[in-house]
Parts: C-alpha cells; structure tokens; sequence
C-alpha cells in the first residue's frame, strides 16, 4: 500500500518539475496532463472514484486542451534545441500512461480495499451535491466569483497586450 503511494508521488513530483522546468510548452503541457492523472490517482486510492475521474476529465480532459489551444494560436516555440518527438512516440507514451494508470489502479483496488471510507463526508454523486449547495455554499460561491474574477482579469490583461 505504501510502496504504490510513494511511487505515485515520485511520479507526481517529477511531472511538476517538468512542468515547471519545462523549455518547450507542449512538453510542460503534457507534464502537467501526467500530473493531473496522478493526482487523480490519490481519489481513486482513498476510495472516491467520482472525485478521481472528474479529476480527470476537468482537468486533464478541460484545462489541458484549453492549454493546448493557447500554445498552438500562440504559436509558441521552444526556446533552446531539443530532440524532436514523434506522432508515434507520443502515442505510445499516452498508451504506456494509460496502462499504468490502469495497472495502478487495479493494484490499488486489490490491495487497499481495506482501507476504511471517510466518516466525515459522503463521497457519492448525492453527497457531493447536498455537501456543496448546503454546507460549504458559501465557499463554493466565493471560489467560483474567484474564478470569474481571474477570467475576465487575463482577458483584460491579454487585450491590452495585443
């Protein structure tokens, strides 16, 4: 149990160092799609399989081809020499990703069925949904004002740049 915890976050911290350290955009855009799957994995481990895949489908599925977008209308350009990768290379590092995305997660299931629920909060579809709009309204509202914020501040930042 622990040994899948601590390879997941070896992972999780080298995918965020490439995102970080990262000299070519669609490479640091791709670090962080593997980083936002091996968050994912931590929902699936602590047993909230609805938090893991809209986890996934939010972030690696949304943000990530949002991000995608932006470096392609930006035409972004690598900054120093690197080696070229190709269609079927990245295809193959999807598939190997996907498959041990898998892999773990059929690992995790088997080995850490024993690990006990969160008593303090429901993590199906139901409980989710009665949690946001009853106890924690009040922050949902303030991060998605937060979040309406931050859009309508890059757009005004991009405008004036271009």
């Amino acid at each position: 149990m622990k040994v899948i915890f601590y390879v997941n976050a070896f992972f999780s911290l080298v995918f965020a160092l490439g995102v970080l350290f990262g000299k070519n955009p669609l490479r640091s855009a791709l670090s962080l799609l593997l980083f936002f799957i091996s968050i994912s994995l931590y929902f699936f481990f602590a047993g909230s399989d609805y938090l893991g895949f809209v986890q996934i489908i939010v972030y690696a599925g949304g943000i990530i081809v949002l991000i995608a977008f932006v470096i392609i209308i930006l035409g972004l350009r690598r900054e120093s020499p690197d080696f070229d990768i190709s269609l079927r290379s990245f295809v193959g590092i999807i598939l190997l990703a996907l498959f041990a995305l898998g892999v773990l997660y059929g690992m995790g299931k088997s080995i850490l069925h024993f690990v006990p629920q969160s008593p303090y909060f429901d993590t199906s579809v139901a409980g989710i949904g009665d949690a946001i709009f009853s106890r924690y309204l009040l922050p949902f509202e303030v991060a998605s004002i937060l979040l309406l914020v931050g859009v309508v501040l890059a757009f005004i930042f991009a405008k004036k740049e271009v």
